[in-house]
């Protein structure tokens, strides 16, 4: 079976509809996959190295450099609060598994049309209607789930 096939009218506008949304999430999905692990190692890092520049203020030779060490882990320490802060605002991992549930489900749509168009040699206008449905309700959840999540960040309450 050829899954490349191309489809004419309606359902290739559904299908050119659901590749264009599959690579746009596939980039969210990598940014956010992306930020929220490289924030996970940097807030790791900044914990590890605090916690060893505190531990060497008390060592003899670098007993002269207390104070300056201390200044540092300081700085260290509020930038891991900042970074932590903006973690919870920004919340890439809800986004990184959020864009992951969207491609399955897009995926899944794209499948079915993809079926629908080969098992019938073209679709219905009602069936391409019933798959156009499934895409805006699931685009209008997305953007229910999202509003909702940018809300409780903003205010502090849960969705």
């Amino acid at each position: 079976m050829n899954t490349n096939k191309t489809a004419d009218g309606q359902e290739g506008y559904l299908l050119n509809l659901l590749n264009l949304l599959i690579d746009q999430f596939t980039y969210k999905r990598g940014k956010a996959r992306f930020s929220a692990r490289a924030l996970k190692v940097l807030l790791i890092m900044l914990g590890g190295i605090t916690t060893v520049l505190i531990g060497l203020r008390e060592f003899g030779s670098f007993a002269p450099f207390g104070e300056t060490l201390g200044v540092i882990t300081l700085i260290l320490s509020a930038l891991a609060t900042g970074l932590t802060a903006w973690d919870g605002f920004n919340n890439s991992s809800w986004k990184w598994a959020h864009y992951r549930d969207m491609l399955i489900r897009l995926y899944m749509i794209r499948d079915e049309v993809r079926f629908d168009v080969e098992a019938q040699s073209g679709m219905s206008d009602e069936n391409c209607q019933a798959h156009f449905d499934r895409l805006q309700s699931l685009l209008t959840e997305d953007r229910e789930k999202w509003q909702s999540v940018r809300a409780s960040n903003i205010t502090g309450r849960k969705p």
